[in-house]
C-alpha cells in the first residue's frame, strides 16, 4: 500500500476512535460537532448558526452529515491542527 494511501487511512482510524458524541471537529475548515457514531461512520451538524437553539436535538433544526472513513481522513479536533494540515486554502 502506498505510504501517504496507508497514513490517510490511519489519520481516519485515529480520528473515528477519538470523536465520541458531542465531540467538536474541524472539517473543510468549519466546525462539526457528533451527533451520532457507527461503526465506520460520524454523524455530525455544522456549527454556522448564529443562534444556538438550532442545535438542540435530537431532532435537529440543522441537517445532520455522514462522515464515512474517506472523510475523516481530512478531519482536525482543532482548527490549528486542520490548518497544519491543510493550510489556510
Amino acid at each position: 500500500m502506498d505510504t501517504l494511501l496507508k497514513e490517510s487511512a490511519e489519520w481516519s482510524v485515529r480520528m473515528h476512535a477519538s470523536i465520541a458524541i458531542g465531540t467538536e471537529f474541524i472539517s473543510d475548515g468549519n466546525r462539526w460537532r457528533c451527533t451520532d457514531k457507527g461503526t465506520r461512520t460520524i454523524v455530525a451538524i455544522k456549527l454556522d448558526q448564529d443562534d444556538p437553539s438550532w442545535y438542540n436535538g435530537p431532532p435537529y433544526s440543522v441537517a445532520e452529515a455522514v462522515f464515512d472513513e474517506h472523510d475523516l481522513e481530512a478531519v482536525a479536533l482543532s482548527m490549528e491542527e486542520w490548518l497544519e494540515m491543510y493550510g489556510e486554502g
